[in-house]
C-alpha cells in the first residue's frame, strides 16, 4: 500500500483519509480516482446515490453560507 498521506477530495473537508477511502461519485462530479473520507461518504455521497435531497445544513456548507 502507498504510504503517502491522502486527504478528502471534498472541497469543504480536509480530513486525512485512513485506509482506502471512498468512491466519491456522483458527488460534485468528482473523479473516480479521487476519494472522500468516511464522514463525507455518509453525509454527502450515500444520500446522493440514494436520490435523497441534500440537507439544508450540507447545502450551506457547500455554498459557503451564501444566501441563494
Amino acid at each position: 500500500m502507498n504510504d503517502s498521506i491522502r486527504y478528502c477530495s471534498n472541497p469543504i473537508c480536509s480530513k486525512e483519509i485512513k485506509g482506502f477511502g471512498n468512491n466519491p461519485q456522483p458527488f460534485l462530479n468528482l473523479k473516480i480516482e479521487e476519494t472522500v473520507c468516511n464522514s463525507c461518504n455518509e453525509i454527502f455521497v450515500i444520500p446522493e446515490r440514494m436520490g435523497e435531497p441534500m440537507s439544508k445544513f450540507a447545502m450551506l456548507l457547500l455554498n459557503g453560507f451564501k444566501k441563494q
